[in-house]
């Protein structure tokens, strides 16, 4: 019988003798041949491991492994604070950036028995400018991937009409792809019209971390989410007493083995 061009699965042709069930064998045969083929290979390129690092620690290679998929987030920038405002003054803060990350699909023969892994923290806040979040790393001083920490966001003096800038977006190196994070936005102060809007913290690159909404009229930054979101600017109106900003979201660093 003639077969098929690609996985070969017999056919009758118009010239063979009529034989139903030696013909209908011979493809269900074939076609089970060809499915045991595939279920062996999926099966044999299985996760075998994953390793979930929120804090610093060693990597280590499992037996059996053939690839590794390693993500690695930085620690987000924190949104800027707010002065101290008196009567008829306002003063806003920018948001954080969103920290970088860094994504990559190892040869395990290309990886060290271990590898040291550094996850970033979020930008501590104030009532100043927000503090930049620490970078995120994979393998000994960050050699194989590196996630950027993201950038805080500005603060304004009170009583001035004036922008205060978010955090810049940063990036990583050392990935099959280095996702940007997503800027700061910026804080707006109108002392004229008692107005007072924090910038919003940026998203973490591959959006794993969500950037903190903004805040209006006298109140605290709000913290960014986890993994790597930038936090929100702070807002300040009328006498109020200085206001934090919101702390940056903590880094990640997820490491996956396939056999």
């Amino acid at each position: 019988m003639p077969t098929t061009p690609i996985f070969a699965f017999p056919y009758p042709a118009l010239t063979d003798a009529p034989n139903g069930a030696a013909q209908i064998q011979a493809l269900a045969e074939a076609v089970e041949t060809e499915l045991n083929s595939i279920n062996s290979t999926v099966v044999n390129q299985g996760i075998i491991d994953a390793q979930v690092f929120t804090s610093n620690g060693t990597w280590t290679k499992p037996a059996g492994a053939v690839t590794v998929h390693v993500i690695v987030v930085a620690g987000g920038g924190a949104g800027g604070g707010t002065p101290g405002t008196g009567g008829a003054t306002v003063a806003s803060g920018g948001g954080g950036a969103g920290g970088g990350c860094v994504e990559k699909v190892w040869a395990a023969s290309a990886l060290g028995s271990t590898e040291a892994i550094v996850v970033g923290a979020g930008g501590t806040a104030s009532a100043g400018a927000g503090g930049t979040g620490g970078n995120s790393t994979f393998g000994s001083g960050g050699t194989l991937m590196t996630a950027n920490g993201g950038n805080g966001g500005a603060t304004t003096a009170a009583g001035t009409n004036t922008t205060s800038t978010g955090g810049a977006a940063v990036s990583g190196t050392g990935g099959n792809i280095n996702f940007g994070s997503q800027g700061g936005g910026a804080g707006h102060a109108a002392n004229g019209t008692l107005i007072a809007v924090s910038g919003a913290g940026g998203s973490a690159g591959r959006g794993m971390g969500g950037g903190a909404r903004s805040v209006t009229q006298g109140n605290q930054g709000i913290n960014g989410s986890n993994y790597g979101g930038g936090g929100s600017g702070a807002s300040a109106l009328n006498g109020n007493a200085a206001r934090n900003g919101g702390v940056g979201g903590p880094g990640i660093v997820v490491v996956r083995s396939y056999k």
